[in-house]
């Protein structure tokens, strides 16, 4: 075989090249197109992330009302809804496991530090009850208290 011969073959023999090129051309444009997602996706926060608060829990007996006072931390956002009546949005009051009958709930959509939220109660609590607050989206326990 001649030199010739070879420069020849190299030169209008593209089919071999072809498929070489196209593979690596192909995951080029593979890993340009995930590396961004992936940056995205990463760096996502979470819908709710957990709360670091203060709470206090007290039960006034002769009125049937739990009060819920933010001593400090963090904001709660929509902790109350306000349409139609003010109830729990995305937190829970339970006692002994259970979710008391409300008679009715009285404090701002945000629970911020400072503010107390005021529960009535339809059945008053007994000595010994636990009272739990709970930040529903995490399921995070805040605040549990046991009646005296």
């Amino acid at each position: 075989m001649s030199i010739g011969y070879i420069k020849k073959a190299l030169l209008f023999n593209k089919k071999a090249i072809s498929p070489v090129i196209a593979t690596i051309l192909v995951i080029a444009i593979t890993v340009i197109i995930t590396i961004p997602i992936y940056v995205y996706m990463s760096s996502k926060p979470e819908a709710f992330p957990p709360v670091s608060i203060v709470v206090n829990i007290d039960y006034d007996e002769d009125n049937q009302l739990v009060n819920i006072t933010h001593q400090g931390g963090d904001t709660i956002f929509n902790a109350l809804s306000t349409d139609p009546v003010n109830e729990f949005n995305i937190l829970t009051l339970i006692v002994n496991s259970d979710i008391p009958n409300i008679a009715s709930i009285d404090g701002n959509k945000d629970f911020a530090p400072g503010d107390t939220i005021v529960v009535e109660l339809v059945d008053p609590l007994q000595s010994n009850d636990r009272v739990k607050l709970v930040y529903g989206p995490r399921n995070q326990l805040l605040e549990s208290t046991k009646l005296l």
